[in-house]
């Protein structure tokens, strides 16, 4: 189940801005089985979504942004799972 979150970011230009994000996926360790490549699984990375971002002062309207600057920004929330990662299992949804 998709989780929805915000983050207060900068972005390269210098504005403050609220980034609505959807984490699809926590991501996957890789399996650690060595062998034939069809026995190995190398894991995979979270699958986040930038939603929609927002100034931080100002009303709650989209602006746009480029596609470098989304990516830049998913890079961001990507380094940082403690802004997104259950923090024990009560935080988890089945």
């Amino acid at each position: 189940m998709a989780r929805k979150h915000d983050s207060e970011m900068v972005l390269a230009d210098g504005r403050q801005v609220l980034v609505d994000y959807v984490v699809d996926s926590y991501g996957s360790d890789a399996s650690g089985m060595f062998g034939p490549p069809e026995h190995y699984d190398p894991g995979s990375g979270p699958e986040l979504y930038v939603e929609k971002v927002t100034l931080s002062e100002g009303p709650d309207v989209p602006i746009a942004i480029t596609d470098e600057e989304r990516d830049r920004l998913k890079g961001i929330i990507m380094q940082n799972p403690d802004w997104w990662m259950p923090s024990d299992d009560y935080d988890w949804e089945f």
